[in-house]
């Protein structure tokens, strides 16, 4: 069934009552009533969408009721046709200055004034739209200022998580930027070496860490009540007190996903501090053992030569008392310097390997900065 709609009309001659009833019946439901007074006391509970309203009345005339109608913001939107029989220009301009929309001069033909009537019903539905679209745009353009203003926190929020470099210190920054929003939160951030957990309260609950345990297969974003807990691979946070209205579970994923960003690279930035550590470990244990081959490589050297130089003062003595011919001499002679140029080689290479492992020694001293 369609909605019938509601006029209200106003004179205070029942016989033009009965004639606006007569007209109009058929196409709208009629509030019919006989003084100014009378309209504006039943004018709340009858709600009409539109009102015929006569000119000369008692008490209140039409001119002065339709003023009071349009000075209470509960009924200024209800348009008014006078309907009268003062009918000069006079008339029509204080009906206009009255605040109202149009005017029918009696005696009325019933299609004109039930064309005033859908013409003035159109223009109050305008109006009403327009109105409607200027509160929804207000509506939307206050949301989008909130929601920018939620995202500049964000933002800024962010800065001061991305200069944390320990997982300790991000901790205690989502717990300050989350009470920024007006949250109470356990944090928790998980590493393979370690848990930390923190809560705004300054008290970790046994049973709070079990629900993050618990939850954590429950999906990225998991509401209970007034709590939500996010779910990330390296950090979960559980508000304890979320807001049924606005975006802010929107804006938190958002600062979600950038702390699981520098978490990762916190991480990464203390594996590969570990293995510098470590590769600086192992090339000072290098350094040391190189050091150490190069002290017995010189004494291995200098033992060899004195070795040497003893055989050849040995040999020349051995030779003189042996009582060889000279041709014998030189044959000895021959066969040591033939093997005396062999050593000379191998010390040569020896010099060689000596001047490398000085090479070595010394890049590992740069590397390693020790003096």
């Amino acid at each position: 069934m369609s909605h019938v709609i509601k006029l209200m009309a106003v004179d205070d001659n029942e016989l033009n009552l009965d004639i606006i009833d007569e007209a109009l019946s058929d196409q709208y439901s009629l509030e019919l009533v006989s003084s100014g007074d009378e309209c504006l006391t039943k004018l709340s509970e009858a709600a009409p969408c539109l009102i015929l309203m006569d000119v000369n009345m008692p008490n209140l005339n039409g001119y002065e009721t339709c003023q009071k109608i349009k000075s209470d913001p509960e009924t200024s939107n209800i348009p008014v046709i006078f309907v009268s029989a003062l009918n000069n220009l006079d008339e029509r301009i204080k009906g206009y200055e009255a605040g109202g929309e149009d005017f029918v001069s009696k005696p009325f033909e019933p299609k004109e004034l039930s064309a005033k009537i859908e013409v003035t019903l159109k223009n109050r539905q305008a109006v009403l739209e327009k109105e409607q679209a200027a509160n929804d745009a207000m509506s939307v353009a206050m949301t989008a200022l909130g929601n920018a203003s939620e995202l500049g926190k964000v933002m800024q929020s962010l800065e001061r998580i991305y200069a944390c470099n320990t997982c300790e210190k991000l901790s205690l920054e989502i717990l300050d930027v989350t009470e920024s929003f007006g949250l109470h939160c356990l944090v928790q951030i998980r590493t393979k070496k370690d848990v930390v957990s923190v809560s705004s309260s300054g008290n970790v609950k046994p049973l709070e860490l079990d629900l993050l345990e618990k939850l954590r297969s429950k999906g990225r974003i998991y509401s209970f009540k007034s709590r939500t807990i996010f779910n990330y691979e390296m950090v979960s946070i559980l508000v304890k007190n979320m807001p049924e209205e606005g975006n802010l579970i929107d804006s938190l994923a958002i600062l979600l996903n950038g702390i699981e960003s520098q978490l990762k690279f916190i991480t990464l930035e203390i594996t590969k501090k570990n293995q510098t550590l470590l590769i600086q470990k192992m090339l000072q244990h290098t350094h040391k053992a190189l050091e150490a081959l190069q002290t017995k490589f010189e004494e291995h050297k200098f033992n060899g030569a004195k070795i040497i130089k003893k055989l050849l003062e040995d040999f020349e003595m051995d030779l003189i008392s042996l009582g060889l011919d000279e041709d014998q001499e030189q044959y000895f002679l021959s066969v040591v310097d033939r093997e005396m140029a062999k050593v000379m080689a191998l010390y040569e290479f020896g010099e060689i390997m000596d001047h490398q492992f000085q090479e070595i020694l010394d890049n590992f001293t740069k590397i390693l900065n020790i003096d």
